[in-house]
């Protein structure tokens, strides 16, 4: 049996493996590279994937390996909706949303979601809509969990404190940035949210207080700790990448010195 942890995620009702299986990669985008990454993750336990629809491709090849593999009923999916469109177009509203969901759900072979996350926010959209919208399509059986990427904990509050006065379901999951290395800047695009660093300690202790579990992106710095890469100074003594692949990545000289290479 392989040595993985697993969690409890509300309103999910399969364990959620701590470690997730991300697809934000090239290798994700055809069906025939993908596979064997997949079942490779599934072998050592890894029962978790985390997708988007913003990943070209990806929701595609998942949903082929589930449908060939017949192994939807093991797998907990996450997916993502509302990126900003092109130009930055906010598509933080009902329709998009379902929109979305219409996609993915094609694209992954499957008719729910277990969590679904909105990609993006929209602070000008009032968290409430976001979380009657979501409690909606939980009722329609569309989707599990739900929650938010690259959310502050301040607009996450605010929805949960709308749940609660409406006694509606609220956001059990998030997904910011959290690893061994600093986020800096918007690398991304469209609002990226961190909790790495000492300046967002605050954040960490909310989290921890509010007990709900963090789905962390990048945690290893897109394998900038793992590996030499190009460097340049950033003016306070920490050295940014050079590559594009981990643009916005940020590491102390102790972190640098101390990463397996």
């Amino acid at each position: 049996m392989p040595n993985m942890n697993y969690a409890n995620v509300p309103y999910v009702d399969k364990p959620v493996s701590r470690i997730l299986a991300g697809t934000a990669g090239r290798e994700l985008a055809k069906p025939e590279t993908a596979a064997p990454i997949l079942d490779g993750a599934l072998a050592q336990g890894i029962n978790t994937i985390d997708t988007a629809r913003k990943y070209a491709g990806t929701e595609h090849s998942i949903g082929c390996w589930l449908e060939k593999r017949g192994n939807r009923a093991q797998v907990v999916l996450l997916s993502k909706c509302a990126h900003p469109g092109i130009f930055g177009r906010k598509r933080v509203n009902e329709r998009a949303i379902r929109a979305d969901f219409r996609k993915s759900a094609q694209q992954l072979r499957t008719d729910y979601i277990d969590i679904y996350l909105l990609h993006r926010d929209d602070p000008e959209v009032p968290a409430g809509e976001v979380v009657e919208l979501f409690n909606a399509m939980h009722a329609e059986g569309k989707i599990g969990a739900f929650g938010a990427s690259n959310w502050t904990h301040q607009r996450i509050q605010e929805a949960n404190e709308y749940a609660c006065s409406h006694n509606l379901i609220p956001f059990t999951v998030s997904s910011p940035n959290f690893g061994l290395a600093e986020q800096i800047g918007d690398p991304w695009g469209g609002g990226c949210v961190t909790i790495s660093g000492p300046e967002n300690e605050g954040a960490r202790q909310w989290y921890r207080q509010q007990d709900m579990p963090v789905i962390a992106y990048s945690s290893l710095g897109r394998g900038d700790v793992l590996r030499e890469d190009e460097e340049q100074s950033d003016g306070r003594g920490k050295s940014v990448s050079g590559r594009r692949r981990t643009q916005g990545i940020l590491l102390s000289p102790e972190l640098r010195a101390a990463a397996p290479l």
